[in-house]
């Protein structure tokens, strides 16, 4: 069953993936053609401060994250700290998945005035990387102590054996 549930979270992350490539790229493609719409009648309503009214790609990740990222977040994350721990377990994973869900949740443009519609994707970016440092602070954490466990109990070990050698010789 955990297997079945690992190929399960695979697939989610090489769907969220590929649809986040495909949705930036035909994002790209609408702003250039929208280009005319973003150079004025988008800089004016800017300029007197309406809200709520974003350039034609800032439009696409408010949509994403209102449409797509808010309902499947927690999903992709799980699967990603799963994917992580899957690593630090000795497995070979593909790291350019932790980097394209990683970079998904932060994308923003610097040009760009975005109100509120990157924040929350930054948010979870930095809420997942967070995740994944408290994982390997616990994972080296117990480590260690598994280390220094181990080497007290060779150490304790090497006492006896000395011990009882010396008291053999005399």
């Amino acid at each position: 069953m955990s297997g079945t549930h690992d190929l399960t979270d695979e697939a989610l992350l090489t769907y969220y993936i590929r649809e986040w490539k495909r949705f930036t790229t035909a994002a790209q493609y609408n702003n250039h053609v929208f280009r005319y719409l973003n150079r004025h009648w988008v800089k004016r309503e800017m300029d007197e401060g309406k809200k709520n009214v974003y350039d034609i790609y800032t439009l696409h990740l408010v949509r994403w994250r209102d449409d797509m990222f808010q309902n499947t977040q927690e999903h992709v994350m799980q699967a990603v700290l799963k994917l992580v721990e899957r690593q630090r377990n000795g497995e070979t994973i593909d790291h350019s998945q932790i980097k394209a869900i990683v970079d998904s949740f932060g994308t923003s443009r610097p040009r760009v005035r975005v109100q509120n519609s990157a924040n929350k994707m930054h948010q979870s970016r930095l809420a997942l990387m967070s995740l994944i440092a408290q994982k390997a602070h616990m994972r080296s954490t117990s480590s260690t102590s598994k280390f220094h466990s181990s080497s007290k109990q060779r150490t304790t070990t090497r006492k006896n054996h000395n011990s009882s050698s010396l008291t053999t010789v005399s």
